[in-house]
């Protein structure tokens, strides 16, 4: 029978409704019908049908732009994944450098200003000397190293990696006091470390208060 445009019209307005989409489904649940679908699929004809359809799918538009989506995520994630090995590991350095366990490190030396454990001493000592109560000795249990702009603001890339492990932004605070700031953004100590260090996604400007209460909320919900 000739089908008009009206009736194809009104045809696919049905099968888009929401009473079509509930028989759809109450009817494929029959048994019965699973059963015709089940052999369908493992027949030949069916078989061949399945074929036709992978073959018309890959290497189409659509597969294309999906595998540069998957590839595209896929790098991201491993990026990722790669600048967190790396602070995982400096931060195992440098406690060890620190301690005096560890002289010399490709990775500190590749991904921060400092070139070896002497370079970093030498950055941490004289900052030790001018607390009261802090000596290299009581690293790890008076004191603790701290990102004076929390690591957690930094994103996942070694241009941002170098900036969270810089100079300027490493210094010793009280464990305590290290732990009760937490990731809070202090405006002056911003202004001490300086622009050039702060996160990229900051864009050169210290977050206003709104700015801050909102990416507090984004890092507890990731």
């Amino acid at each position: 029978m000739y089908q008009t445009s009206e009736f194809r019209e009104k045809n696919s307005a049905y099968k888009s409704s929401i009473a079509y989409k509930e028989w759809r489904k109450t009817y494929r649940e029959r048994d019965s019908v699973k059963e015709s679908e089940a052999n369908y699929v493992n027949s030949d004809a069916g078989k061949a049908s399945q074929k036709r359809r992978k073959q018309r799918y890959y290497g189409s538009e659509t597969w294309r732009a999906q595998q540069d989506r998957h590839n595209d995520t896929r790098r991201k994630r491993y990026a990722e994944e790669h600048v967190r090995r790396l602070n995982v590991a400096l931060a195992n350095v440098v406690s060890r450098m620190i301690r005096g366990t560890r002289d010399t490190s490709r990775t500190l030396y590749s991904y921060t200003e400092f070139e070896d454990a002497h370079d970093l001493l030498a950055h941490l000592e004289p900052l030790v000397a001018k607390r009261e109560g802090m000596t290299m000795e009581n690293y790890g249990t008076v004191w603790h190293i701290d990102h004076r702009i929390a690591k957690c603001w930094y994103a996942n890339d070694e241009d941002d990696m170098k900036r969270c492990w810089s100079r300027r932004n490493l210094a010793p605070e009280f464990g305590i006091d290290n732990i009760k700031k937490n990731r809070t953004i202090i405006d002056n100590v911003c202004i001490e470390v300086g622009s050039a260090y702060w996160p990229k996604s900051w864009g050169g400007k210290i977050p206003d208060a709104a700015t801050k209460a909102r990416m507090n909320v984004a890092l507890k919900m990731d």
